[in-house]
């Protein structure tokens, strides 16, 4: 097949021998695919800063029709993911937001919104500085619901009735149901943070940030955990370690 030009957002890079990388994009054109970057890691190489998680390039791809492997050409920055001043939570959140979008996107599926909030949770990274934590949980509500797995926050699933307090989870099913349904030893997500997400789904990814700005919203990463893990099967590579380092940057002195 000719040469394939088109933008996309890089959600990660493996290394691939001494000197190269598979990039993992997802693009405009194809949707998810893995491309080999030949160089990307000797001095001076090419390809500089523009292989940094969730920056956006437009790129040219050389393989056959039908190729599980690609071969990166020219890489064209259009849009760094760079936070301002190196923020580590942002940072976090880059590594954290793209580890997402891979894990729930099949290969060379065309998702254009998936690929619209990588852009905007990129945008809120860089508008609203110390975001980081706000942004994840937002990319978390945003993907699950775009993929279906988001149960009702309004209705429960098993009673269909209106759900005035806060969700269970039910591991018979997989499913989250009101607290009436469930067991309270199991409750997951608070009456306050249901409805913080509510408004969540309706916010931007900047705006939900600064709705959220001095609240804890730690219910709602466990909440959102356990609805991701029960999907995957496991939980993302990078979350232990953001909690974990997160926890060390705010740990008092």
């Amino acid at each position: 097949m000719p040469p394939l030009t088109t933008d996309a957002l890089v959600l990660r890079t493996l290394p691939l021998g001494e000197m190269s990388v598979v990039a993992v994009l997802l693009t405009r054109s194809k949707g998810k695919v893995r491309a080999v970057a030949k160089g990307a890691r000797g001095p001076g190489h090419r390809y500089q800063s523009s292989l940094q998680p969730l920056s956006e390039v437009r790129t040219t791809l050389y393989g056959r029709e039908g190729t599980e492997l690609f071969r990166l050409g020219a890489v064209e920055l259009l849009r760094s993911s760079e936070p301002p001043n190196s923020n580590l939570e942002s940072l976090l959140a880059l590594e954290y937001c793209a580890e997402l979008f891979e894990a729930f996107l099949p290969p060379e599926a065309r998702d254009d919104d998936a690929y619209r909030l990588g852009r905007s949770c990129v945008t809120a990274l860089k508008q609203r500085g110390p975001a980081g934590t706000a942004v994840m949980r937002y990319a978390e509500a945003w993907t699950l619901k775009l993929h279906g797995l988001y149960p009702s926050l309004s209705r429960c699933l098993a009673c269909r009735q209106p759900i005035t307090m806060g969700l269970c989870f039910d591991h018979t099913d997989a499913r989250a149901v009101c607290s009436n349904c469930g067991s309270k030893r199991t409750e997951i997500l608070d009456a306050d943070s249901r409805a913080l997400l509510r408004s969540a789904l309706r916010l931007s990814p900047s705006n939900f940030a600064l709705r959220t700005e001095g609240i804890d919203l730690t219910p709602i990463a466990t909440f959102h955990r356990v609805l991701i893990e029960s999907h995957l099967g496991r939980s993302l590579n990078s979350s232990r370690v953001i909690e974990s380092v997160l926890r060390e940057t705010v740990r008092p002195s």
